[in-house]
């Protein structure tokens, strides 16, 4: 808020949730809860867009479902520019079985004209929402109910509009496409096991960066990796590109089951379903 002087943050009902209570304390004026109302939240932001300011709606991803029709009606269809800080996006363990933040990638990308993206570093999440500010539309920036990687760990940040990030190009036989703060702990993996392949961060989910995909479709196997949705968000949208480019190596996919995902703790669900990195570089170690 201190650096985009013309925004104003709306929150429904979430601000202790979402740590946003010392810039609810610092900024009185500029932050502004609508109580348990996601629907009023996207169409107030809707109003407070056509007034001249940037809207930035920060909310739950398993709250953000409420709001579906207003994202379409009132923001998407006249391209409406705001952000929208989606909160525990992806499996959310100890908050329970009714704030899986898993579909939200799916229904998104049904409404034309919205971008959403995801971060796996601090740094990165601070690139996406300054990108957010600059005439996208609705802008969905994703983030886990875990901690997002510090970015003095990892080289290579670039985070241009629509462009995926290429991590590592040791191989172009087998190429990884992953997401979120899981995929830095599966670069960590790759590493230390010297495993030789094209790994590539998919900063943005919707719409998929196409010219990158146009670029490893010689490969001879790809995984693609989304351990915080379910397959209709990138891993579908990814697979399809990919069959109509008449891709004709090896595809293997890692995502949440479209279900209603039991109790437990992050990672025992990861485990269920056999989504970790290294349920992952298993995979990669066959070849």
């Amino acid at each position: 808020l201190e650096k985009h002087k013309n925004s104003i943050l709306i929150s429904p009902a979430t601000i202790t949730g979402a740590c946003l209570n010392e810039l609810k304390a610092k900024y009185k004026d500029r932050v502004v809860d609508v109580g348990i109302a996601e629907e009023h939240a996207a169409t107030l932001a809707s109003g407070i867009a056509l007034g001249g300011m940037h809207p930035i709606i920060s909310i739950y991803s398993t709250f953000l479902q409420r709001a579906y029709d207003e994202v379409s009606h009132d923001l998407a269809r006249m391209n409406i520019n705001s952000t929208f800080l989606v909160d525990r996006a992806g499996l959310v363990g100890a908050d329970g079985e009714t704030h899986q933040g898993i579909y939200d990638e799916s229904y998104l990308s049904s409404i034309p004209g919205v971008v959403v993206t995801m971060p796996s570093t601090i740094d990165e999440a601070k690139a996406l929402y300054d990108e957010s500010f600059n005439n996208h539309g609705p802008f969905f920036i994703r983030l886990p109910r875990t901690n997002v990687c510090k970015q003095a760990k990892f080289n290579n940040i670039e985070t241009a509009f629509g462009k995926w990030n290429i991590l590592r190009r040791d191989s172009e036989e087998v190429v990884v496409i992953g997401v979120g703060p899981l995929l830095r702990d599966l670069e960590k993996l790759i590493v230390e096991n010297n495993i030789k392949c094209t790994l590539i961060n998919a900063l943005y989910i919707n719409p998929i960066d196409k010219m990158t995909l146009d670029e490893i479709l010689k490969a001879k196997k790809i995984v693609i990796y989304d351990p915080y949705s379910t397959q209709g968000g990138l891993v579908n949208a990814s697979m399809a590109y990919l069959l109509e480019k008449r891709f004709n190596g090896a595809i293997s996919t890692y995502f949440v089951p479209n279900e209603f995902v039991k109790q437990g703790t992050i990672q025992q669900q990861l485990e269920r379903y056999k989504i970790t990195p290294e349920d992952v570089l298993r995979e990669l170690k066959k070849d």
